[in-house]
């Protein structure tokens, strides 16, 4: 949908076809959304429903990885957002949702804080990362106690049902 809604009304966030320069910055940020996808996001999803500590470390150190190996590259010449941009790309409105819940869970205790520490290690996703939460356009509905309340129900009813 997101891909259908830039390439309807074509702005900042995705260049426009029609050039080999166009086309390399949309073959990037396709690229980039695809390997947080498939490889990155998954892990933190896990770590909310484990009841070990290091369980939940294992995977932390896991994404923690992940992230280093995979995104980490792809960010080098984020400035401050991907490629390059002084502006928010559609690299930045796929993942800052992500981002955004990932820190917040961790603040509050849904995420063990070594997942924060451990990307305070990397020096391109992290300083990309807290641009990305600055953003307004990130954060102007984001209701952050709302989020962390209906998180911590939503383990629990996941918990009650796998006991």
């Amino acid at each position: 949908m997101s891909q259908f809604l830039v390439d309807a009304y074509p702005s900042h966030l995705l260049p426009a076809t029609g050039s080999i320069d166009a086309a390399w910055k949309r073959a990037r940020i396709n690229f980039f959304v695809d390997t947080w996808n498939t490889k990155a996001n998954t892990y933190w999803h896990n770590v909310l429903t484990k009841d070990s500590e290091e369980e939940k470390e294992q995977l932390v150190k896991d994404l923690i990885s992940t992230v280093s190996k995979e995104i980490e590259p792809l960010l080098q010449d984020a400035a401050p957002f991907f490629g390059g941009s002084s502006k928010l790309t559609l690299a930045e409105v796929i993942t800052a949702p992500f981002i955004l819940r990932i820190y917040t869970f961790a603040k509050h205790g849904l995420l063990p804080k070594s997942l924060i520490t451990g990307f305070e290690g990397l020096p391109n996703f992290s300083r990309w990362a807290a641009e990305v939460q600055k953003h307004e356009s990130v954060t102007y509905i984001w209701d952050e106690e709302l989020q962390v309340e209906n998180l911590r129900k939503r383990i629990a009813k996941i918990k009650a049902e796998t006991k």
